[in-house]
């Protein structure tokens, strides 16, 4: 067993393998191991509740997160990080009641939150790209999901007074929609000029905001992020377009009496009243473009349920003030509502915040909107598309057979759903990608910037440590930059390339498990990221000295 120690001196990266005596003992090779006890009567019916009846099976686990800091071997050994982030790694995910384990592929690692431990890791199954994961670890926990062959599985702490871990199977088409508007404002924003796809960056920074009741709360607004980030790049949108923490502040109140039903909660963000006092100023002081609340889904009062299915309470869903407006830049969602578990509700709602619109629904002239198939083979939407039960939509107000599915990707008329093959957009009608592009630099400067966007960095480095794919990738960092991201590609023009890092960091570690990687960072800061740095390769040898 290999260690690696990841030093950058003079923007050097200097690899060294310790002693055997400096060796820790891991807890097996898994994410997670199942534990023999199944959960008790009372944890059950919390997570009913927590997710209305979608989960179908809740496993209490340990979780590993040691997995994530090590690359394996031949014959049982690996190589280990301790410290620094790793990205390119496999890991194993035991599945429930049997099932074959899954091998996730980790393509990125990122520290998201300032001033905070918090690593996120995202990518996809082994042989399956479209099934995609996400995970935040903070310390010794995990929050987060994987989503495969129609179900989410979730990693997450379960219980109110006493949380214990646990692997839960979500059926997101089990879980309640809301029937009502997501977006609080009836006015439409004044018609922009013309837009058009540029290089120019977008870095659009939100305050987060969590309710008292929310737990984990670090790991969930990371989780949202990558998300978010990472479903704009995977649908086209330029990767110099993305949102970031600007902060993450706790509200002291839990959204459960009778006027917090989520229209209420809004008109309180915009006119800043009640919990919300002093909000715009604390946004200015975060140099927030938006605030973003998350609230405990099931605390709600009663009366926020449905009409028509009094048993549901809570806040279902999300809602926002308007779209693309810099004077009512507030959004919320429910958390048991963000990620796979229920379709990516968290970034349908920053998407209405970004400009977006359901289906039909959008500005004239302009092709802000998602899109909607039913075909014989299957129904599905985009990430805008809506759960309101109007003519054509889906219709999820209540669990049903409809199986209509909301798929990670916003519109765009270039590319095809992968399952079906039809275009995930229509032309001159539903491109919401191309709308990013333009949208995002505007919200990005709702607050300001003082400064431009920072240069590229210099002395982009690589260092093989002689023992197959590990590589120390570091490079000089730029005064007026506060984050860095460095991206990957394949192939020798940097075609397609990929986010493998995001954080205040100048170094990183990645594995290359074939082939050559192509290198390039760029440096941010609020204003965005500029052009990219020189290349530099990355490769693999057959060997582990």
């Amino acid at each position: 067993m290999k260690y690696l120690y990841f030093i950058v001196v003079s923007a050097m990266v200097i690899l060294s393998t310790p002693s055997d005596s400096q060796m820790n003992e891991h807890r097996g090779t898994g994410i997670v191991e199942f534990q023999n006890n199944r959960l008790s009567e009372t944890y059950i019916v919390e997570l009913e509740n927590e997710y209305y009846g979608a989960v179908l099976d809740a496993i209490p686990v340990q979780f590993n997160t040691d997995v994530f800091n090590r690359v394996a071997l031949k014959h049982g050994d690996y190589y280990r990080v301790d410290k620094g982030s790793l990205s390119g790694q496999e890991v194993t995910l035991p599945m429930p009641n049997g099932g074959k384990a899954l091998t996730l592929v980790v393509t990125a690692a990122q520290n998201l939150i300032p001033k905070s431990n918090v690593v996120t890791y995202s990518g996809h199954v082994k042989g399956d790209t479209h099934a995609r994961f996400v995970f935040a670890v903070d310390g010794e926990k995990i929050h987060g999901q994987l989503s495969y062959q129609g179900l989410a599985y979730k990693l997450h702490e379960a219980g109110k007074h006493q949380p214990i871990q646990v692997m839960s199977v979500i059926s997101p088409q089990l879980m309640p929609r809301d029937s009502e508007e997501d977006v609080s404002s009836g006015r439409k924003k004044t018609n922009e000029s013309p837009y058009r796809s540029s290089g120019a960056g977008g870095n659009v920074r939100v305050l987060f905001l969590y309710a008292s009741n929310v737990t984990n709360p670090a790991a969930k607004i990371s989780t949202l992020v990558s998300d978010h980030n990472e479903i704009m790049a995977l649908s086209g949108v330029d990767n110099n377009r993305y949102i970031s923490v600007a902060d993450t502040q706790l509200v002291n109140s839990t959204f459960s009496t009778s006027n917090n039903c989520k229209g209420d909660i809004i008109d309180n963000m915009e006119g800043n009243d009640n919990e919300f006092t002093g909000l715009n100023n604390q946004m200015q002081t975060a140099r927030a473009d938006y605030a973003y609340l998350i609230v405990n889904g099931p605390a709600g009062h009663p009366s926020c349920g449905f009409s028509s299915l009094p048993n549901l309470v809570g806040h279902i869903g999300g809602q926002v003030a308007d779209q693309l407006n810099s004077l009512e830049p507030y959004g919320m969602v429910a958390d048991n509502y963000l990620g796979y578990a229920a379709d990516h509700t968290g970034v349908h709602e920053m998407g209405h915040l970004l400009g977006g619109y359901h289906p039909g629904q959008g500005e004239p002239n302009e092709t802000n909107e998602g899109v909607l198939y039913d075909n014989p083979t299957n129904k599905w939407q985009s990430i805008m598309g809506s759960y309101q039960g109007l003519e054509g939509d889906c219709n999820f107000v209540s669990p049903t057979n409809d199986d209509c599915l909301r798929i990670p990707r916003f519109s765009n008329p270039n590319r095809t759903y992968w399952v079906t093959g039809d275009p995930l957009g229509v032309v001159g009608v539903s491109d919401m990608t191309s709308y990013l592009d333009y949208s995002v630099p505007v919200a990005g400067n709702f607050e300001p910037n003082p400064f431009p966007q920072p240069p590229a960095p210099t002395g982009l480095n690589v260092v093989s440590s002689q023992c197959y794919g590990i590589n120390g990738v570091s490079w000089s960092s730029v005064s007026s930059a506060n984050h860095y991201r460095l991206y990957r590609s394949n192939n020798a023009n940097f075609y397609q390339p990929e986010l493998v890092y995001s954080g205040g960091s100048t170094s990183t570690i990645i594995n290359v498990t074939s082939g050559t990687a192509y290198l390039r960072v760029r440096a941010c800061n609020d204003a965005g990221c500029d052009v990219y740095s020189s290349q530099q390769s990355a490769s693999r040898v057959n060997y582990c000295l």
